[in-house]
């Protein structure tokens, strides 16, 4: 029986990293191997705060909290507010509720018995780290020249971290050190796989050797006449910071080594379960907040845009008997499975559905023919996944376009990303790189009313209008320009 419930969250992981031959994940395999592996698992948001929320509530962030970091708006804190998470409700219910690993406080932080406390050396380097990051931005737009100079400072000072407070060894076995007899439910936020990818040397070399990493240098494979300023600044950083400049393919390798890392700490926490005699009763799920881009569609090593080199995630659960499920599933779905697991009756409403009945191959799955996914940090774009067809479109923001300059501009590139409306035949153009919104314009008028009526069906959650303040919000936005965050 199945008393305890584990949640990994592993930041940035893309959905082709595991279980697809690569040997970079043989822990998550494994896991896979006897549980259920998710192969068409979505995120709702390409960024954390919502991403992280949908997971915590089962509701879409237009629901809760859409925005992210210090774009997130009073009126989606009295939203988020206002739903009980997964933590409190177990909790409640005699559960021990436990996180380790990256924290992102606010109303992330709610119903957990253990969360992480600030570090003193951190909140002392995130304060170098914001310095050099807000003289980036004060002259980058004005005089790109000097804008160079202090990203490189600004790149200084991040890799200046300490690498154990950004990479630590044991924050997913730590989550075993807070809890005792009693059941409890975990939420481990790894790090590896987001930037500034902290991984072994030796892994880097080791894939190198592999032979698989042939992505040209820098000069070759882009024209600097088509990258824009903030584009080019982006690529010769990284380039530099992995000493990559002569061969691309280096720095795709810190990422598949920060997988590997990532994949470690999921292995020593299955171990340390089985050494505890844990294992049994405790479900282990194994998912991102969103992928990755890392060369593809004009953004680099980032995670924006909707395209599925970012929206899709893997998913992973020990329970099952080895299936791979190929139905669409999204991270709203991750609650009510929770509930579901655990038997808890008083539970609060979701968006999403319990996947048990895909976990114990029943018919009780009400088959998903769409996902949806809201971006609103960078720019302002939704999108609606079938197995077919990706419809991405810009919708205006004010937020956005009140700190940004516009809300279809990047705020990072300084670029417009492929057109206000786009279509893409995934089946046939799986790296969306062919927009054919101009060829179907029925696809994109029953996708756009698809996407109207999904935002017509969802449940209000508040009306309060109470303000909502956070004590550590300042700290937590900090440490967020420390990842580099704008």
């Amino acid at each position: 029986m199945v008393a305890n419930v584990i949640v990994v969250v592993v930041d940035a992981l893309r959905a082709d990293r595991v279980g697809t031959g690569s040997g970079l994940t043989p822990n998550i395999d494994a896991v896979a191997a006897d549980g259920t592996a998710f192969e068409n698992a979505f995120t709702c948001s390409p960024n954390t705060d919502p991403s992280l929320t949908a997971i915590e509530t089962g509701r879409y962030p237009l629901s809760t909290v859409y925005h992210h970091g210090k774009l997130v708006t009073d009126e989606e804190k009295r939203r988020v507010e206002s739903v009980r998470p997964i933590q409190s409700v177990l909790r409640d219910d005699g559960w021990r509720t436990v996180v380790t690993g990256q924290h992102l406080g606010r109303w992330h932080a709610r119903g957990f018995d253990h969360y992480p406390e600030s570090d003193p050396d951190t909140d002392t380097t995130d304060s170098l780290v914001q310095t050099a990051h807000s003289l980036y931005r004060a002259v980058d737009r004005y005089a790109p020249a000097l804008g160079a100079l202090a990203r490189r400072l600004y790149d200084a000072a991040s890799e200046s971290k300490p690498q154990a407070l950004i990479h630590e060894d044991h924050s997913a076995t730590d989550l075993l050190n807070h809890v005792d007899e009693e059941p409890f439910f975990g939420l481990v936020h790894l790090m590896d796989t987001h930037m500034p990818y902290l991984s072994a040397e030796d892994d880097v070399e080791r894939l190198l050797n592999t032979g698989e990493y042939e992505y040209g240098s820098l000069d070759d494979r882009f024209d600097d006449d088509a990258l824009t300023d903030a584009q080019r600044t982006r690529l010769t950083s990284i380039a530099e910071r992995f000493d990559a400049r002569e061969e691309l393919g280096r720095a795709v390798a810190h990422y598949d080594a920060a997988v590997v890392s990532a994949d470690r700490k999921i292995g020593r926490l299955v171990d340390a379960l089985r050494e505890q005699n844990r294992w049994e009763e405790t479900a282990l799920f194994i998912t991102s907040d969103h992928g990755e881009s890392l060369l593809e569609h004009g953004i680099f090593f980032d995670h924006h845009g909707l395209h599925d080199a970012v929206m899709r995630v893997p998913l992973v659960c020990s329970l099952g008997s080895g299936q791979t499920r190929s139905e669409f599933v999204q991270e709203i779905d991750l609650a009510p499975t929770v509930y579901d697991v655990l038997g808890v009756e008083n539970r609060p409403a979701t968006d999403g559905q319990s996947l048990r009945p895909l976990i114990d191959d029943t018919d009780d799955w009400d088959e998903r023919d769409a996902v949806y996914a809201e971006e609103a940090y960078t720019e302002r774009r939704v999108a609606v996944r079938t197995p077919r067809w990706k419809y991405i479109h810009h919708v205006e923001d004010d937020v956005l376009a009140s700190e940004r300059g516009s809300s279809l501009e990047c705020g990072y590139c300084e670029t417009v990303h492929g057109e206000e409306v786009a279509l893409y035949d995934v089946e046939t153009d799986p790296s969306e790189t062919a927009n054919a919104a101009g060829n179907r314009p029925s696809v994109v008028a029953s996708l756009d009313e698809r996407y109207a009526a999904f935002v017509d069906e969802l449940e209000p959650v508040t009306d309060e209008n109470e303000p909502v303040a956070y004590a550590d919000e300042g700290e937590v936005l900090n440490r967020l320009r420390s990842l580099g965050y704008k």
